[in-house]
């Protein structure tokens, strides 16, 4: 993909969906420690210090999970809400090819492959 579609993928998402939901990888790290990298908790990415060209692939969750804190001896309320219909449209309308992993709820961007 070339940086006018990562951008455009980048801030309809962070513009639309308020939680946070992606997670990338980029070309020259073998492990990030915790996982990978998260698009809301990077500045890196979000102040454009990296090269949107080294993106290998972006993983976008579509199903948000919200704990309601009820009490400490009661259990949480927990609400599942599913977006998959915002990041259709959203890939769509910017014409990014993706793989959808059913098991994982996610949509796969690639960079590279």
């Amino acid at each position: 993909m070339n940086n006018t579609k990562w951008h455009e993928l980048i801030n309809d998402i962070m513009e639309k969906a308020p939680w946070d939901c992606v997670q990338y990888k980029t070309l020259f790290e073998d492990f990030v420690p915790g996982g990978f990298w998260n698009l809301r908790h990077d500045e890196d990415i979000l102040y454009k210090v990296i090269e949107l060209s080294q993106i290998e692939w972006m993983k976008i969750k579509h199903v948000e999970t919200v704990h309601e804190f009820i009490g400490i001896l009661v259990p949480d309320k927990i609400y599942t809400y599913d977006h998959k219909s915002l990041f259709l449209e959203i890939l769509q309308k910017h014409s990014i090819p993706y793989e959808y992993d059913e098991s994982e709820q996610t949509f796969t961007v690639y960079g590279y492959k």
